[in-house]
């Protein structure tokens, strides 16, 4: 039953999380390289709003994907316990 969805789910998963983790790392460097600068701020605002909407798109499509997963994952388990009480069944018989 499991023919590669289960860590393919789980690669997606890692991937946008890093993604987001570094996608909102890059957000706050630019922040914070500004320095408090008001000129410098108003120019990389559009930036850094862009930055943290794609830190967001990521993460939820990171939980969407691990929901998934975990779905997956219930269905393969159900399918191998299902197997082997036949595999028991059959052996009796």
């Amino acid at each position: 039953m499991d023919n590669g969805w289960r860590g393919a789910l789980a690669a997606m998963t890692i991937i946008m999380f890093a993604g987001a983790i570094g996608t909102g790392a890059s957000a706050l460097v630019i922040f914070s390289r500004a320095g408090g600068d008001l000129e410098t701020i108003a120019a990389n605002a559009q930036t850094i709003v862009w930055m943290s909407s794609i830190c967001g798109t990521l993460l939820v499509g990171a939980f969407s994907t691990l929901v998934s997963w975990l779905a997956v994952s219930a269905v393969v388990r159900e399918h191998q316990k299902d197997r082997e009480q036949a595999a028991r069944l059959a052996s009796h018989i």
